[in-house]
């Protein structure tokens, strides 16, 4: 009985951290979101050029895996 109820109280913290670590993170995706806005023209051409940048590589590198 005592390990059944350790058990449970072991699974609940779990959760409990499972559930405080995605509070946290969402926090932390909101600040950063928060960080890059707003936008300039300047800052969304460098994004826009690193994403497009990286696009390309994953293309080059998918393109090579199926030969």
């Amino acid at each position: 009985m005592l390990t059944t109820k350790s058990t449970h109280n072991n699974s609940h913290s779990y959760e409990l951290e499972k559930k405080q670590d995605k509070q946290q993170q969402i926090i932390l995706n909101k600040q950063l979101l928060r960080d890059l806005l707003p936008l300039d023209d300047e800052k969304a051409t460098q994004i826009l050029t690193l994403v497009a940048a990286e696009n390309h590589k994953i293309l080059r590198l998918s393109l090579l895996e199926s030969f």
